[in-house]
């Protein structure tokens, strides 16, 4: 499976998105990360815990993680929002804090801090918008 990770206005905005896709992933016109094996509801859930000092069961209770927008191609991508808390602490994340959420999913691997390097330049740049991921099989 592919993610990939982009900041878009609102979740409206991102059902248009999905009515765009062609035959790619690929295509939403933002900014993405792509990236493989990077789950934005189990394989990054420790990172999130890391870096929100929130418990499983605090996040897991957003309504906004993991929340659902839509799908395309019979169901092969699927677009999902992050929760806001997650945007707002990547947004205010030191590097040592990146690093320690690295850790907390892959030990000390340097392409997975990488990932959150760019996860969090995301969540700065584009600061009044929302983080998605979409998800394509």
């Amino acid at each position: 499976m592919q993610y990939g990770y982009f900041a878009a206005a609102d979740d409206a905005e991102v059902v248009r998105i999905l009515d765009r896709f062609d035959e790619q992933a690929e295509g939403t016109g933002h900014f993405e990360l792509v990236v493989k094996h990077a789950d934005p509801l189990e394989d990054l859930l420790p990172a999130e815990m890391s870096l929100t000092r929130r418990t499983e069961a605090e996040l897991e209770a957003d309504p906004r993680r993991g929340k659902f927008l839509g799908e395309t191609h019979d169901g092969e991508l699927a677009a999902l929002a992050l929760s806001d808390v997650f945007k707002e602490a990547l947004s205010r994340a030191s590097d040592a804090d990146l690093r320690t959420a690295a850790v907390a999913i892959a030990g000390p691997d340097e392409d997975v801090v990488s990932f959150f390097k760019s996860l969090a330049e995301m969540a700065r740049r584009d600061a009044s918008h929302h983080l998605y991921c979409w998800i394509s099989l």
